[in-house]
């Protein structure tokens, strides 16, 4: 099907497949708020979004969860689309040199900067605000259509790329957390007994005070201090009053939101406490905080695989749900499931060695292509850093180097083998990144031990919101590597926890995923613990 030339979508893309013409079809001409669209990795989810988008016409904010997602959309939609990313991804103008050291997060504010038309944060802002297609990452926009004169607020159409992951977004939006550590630099005195949660309930508005008359001080001086006269003390200053008045605005939420369903909980820290503060759920606030600003919702996943799940925790009300199957050949995405370990917690540090010694052996059939292993923890990851033998093919990265990890590992010939916790969304390997194969070591389920998960899973219908939550990250795992007909990778899973899983949910797991698995035998002396 020929994509009409007048849509102006960027020259690569002449012809709709069919799968992805049916659902552009679909979402222009539904007449609900909201569209729910299941389709597999690799289908094209951000043509069938942005063509439904120039098909309806009007402005459209294109929502990712990364920073990552959003530079991928724009290497193929840069033609038509404006990225806009936080303060701190722009130099300040009065410190260009000085990049990344100072950005124009730390913006003065005075009146020259806001009317300093060359201010690379504000250019970008205003090429945004112009766009009749904006791609933002999902923190960015929730603090930006949640301030004062948000700009992306209001649009005809909003596509929220990963929806079913967007609930993480909100609640680090949403949720309050404090530490000694912060008590002190910001000289407040924490509850009397700050593990108690009915304690910090007469502790707020006192604090919040306090804290108002901290930033109002602080502003004060640094409005009286010329420009040419600031320095880092003054740059410091101004990054300390931005926090403050973000625990300020936090706190006072806080203070009118939490009640009995909001989750208070503390973590032991090296040195101090950790104090946290979190609803149960976050569709209770999705609509205020979210939905509210757009007037139409496409919200797009390759893992949904519930729709009455998905709405129920994203506050959706009325909508409209598609699930496309997966196009490329089952031959070409085979799935081995080889039970030859059983991560628990319990069992863990038996079972390491097995599964080490099974990678050892799954590795040596991809002697000359790359192979990304999925250790789901940081532990399972530090494990087979320190003894794996093929050390001189390894790598991998932590929180903070994650985006420059995933470029190396893609734009090197080289055979790497990636051992990563966290690469289960938002890492795409195209044909001709050479990535033969794909390793799950541990089935992805959510840690009992967090005190929301806990909750979650007494509410009903809890057991399968748990599976559900580890077969949608299991899928996306499997799906790095394989994004055109063309290309061809093996996905191993060695965790034995996966027979109960499938059996859980072989109701709600697309067929087109279940096809692809093939069940592979273990010897005897492989296997220690039943499946």
């Amino acid at each position: 099907m020929k994509i009409d030339p007048e849509l102006n979508l960027p020259v690569k893309y002449t012809d709709w497949r069919e799968d992805q013409y049916q659902a552009v079809k679909a979402v222009t001409t539904s007449n609900r708020p909201f569209f729910l669209l299941d389709a597999p990795t690799g289908i094209g989810k951000s043509l069938i979004g942005i063509g439904s988008h120039r098909i309806l016409g009007g402005d459209c904010v294109y929502i990712t969860r990364t920073k990552q997602l959003q530079d991928q959309i724009m290497r193929d939609f840069g033609d038509i689309a404006v990225t806009l990313k936080g303060r701190a991804n722009y130099p300040c103008l009065l410190h260009y040199d000085q990049f990344p050291n100072i950005t124009a997060d730390d913006c003065h504010e005075r009146k020259s900067c806001r009317e300093a038309r060359e201010c690379p944060y504000r250019v970008a802002k205003q090429r945004a605000k112009d766009s009749p297609l904006a791609v933002l990452n999902d923190a960015y926009f929730l603090n930006e259509v949640n301030g004062f004169n948000s700009s992306f607020a209001g649009r005809q159409l909003m596509v929220v790329d990963e929806v079913d992951s967007i609930e993480n977004g909100l609640m680090n939006y949403i949720q309050f957390t404090i530490t000694n550590a912060q008590a002190d630099r910001y000289g407040l005195t924490l509850p009397n007994e700050p593990e108690k949660k009915e304690s910090w309930s007469a502790w707020i508005p006192g604090t919040v005070k306090q804290l108002n008359g901290y930033v109002e001080g602080l502003a004060e001086g640094l409005r009286d201090t010329p420009d040419e006269l600031w320095t880092m003390t003054e740059i410091d200053l101004q990054r300390q009053l931005r926090r403050l008045e973000k625990m300020s605005n936090h706190l006072a939420f806080l203070g009118s939101e939490v009640d009995w369903t909001w989750i208070f909980y503390t973590r032991d820290l090296k040195p101090g406490t950790e104090y946290i503060f979190k609803p149960v759920s976050v569709g209770k606030y999705a609509d205020r905080f979210l939905w509210n600003h757009g007037s139409y919702t496409l919200g797009m996943s390759g893992t949904i695989f519930s729709a009455d799940i998905t709405c129920r925790d994203l506050g959706i009300g009325d909508c409209d749900y598609m699930r496309l199957d997966c196009p490329f050949p089952v031959e070409n995405r085979p799935i081995y499931y080889k039970p030859v370990c059983n991560l628990t917690r319990k069992t863990m540090q038996v079972e390491l060695p097995i599964l080490r010694d099974e990678i050892e052996e799954t590795i040596e059939k991809y002697p000359e292509g790359k192979v990304l292993i999925h250790t789901v923890s940081y532990p399972v990851r530090n494990y087979l850093l320190e003894n794996l033998s093929c050390r001189e093919r390894l790598m991998t990265h932590e929180s903070h180097t994650r985006e420059r990890a995933l470029a190396e590992f893609k734009d090197s010939k080289e055979p790497w083998i990636m051992l990563s916790p966290s690469f289960d969304r938002g890492v795409d390997l195209p044909a001709g990144d050479n990535c033969q194969a794909v390793i799950v070591c541990k089935i992805p389920y959510l840690d009992m031990s967090d005190p929301q998960v806990k909750r979650k899973l007494e509410m009903p219908g809890g057991q399968t919101w748990y599976f559900l939550k580890a077969t949608q990250t299991l899928v996306q795992m499997t799906g790095r590597s394989v994004r055109s007909d063309k290309q061809k990778c093996d996905t191993w899973i060695f965790d034995k926890q996966f027979s109960r899983l499938r059996h859980e949910m072989r109701s709600i797991i697309p067929s087109w995923w279940l096809r692809a698995v093939q069940d592979v035998p273990v010897k005897s002396n492989q296997s220690r613990l039943p499946i």
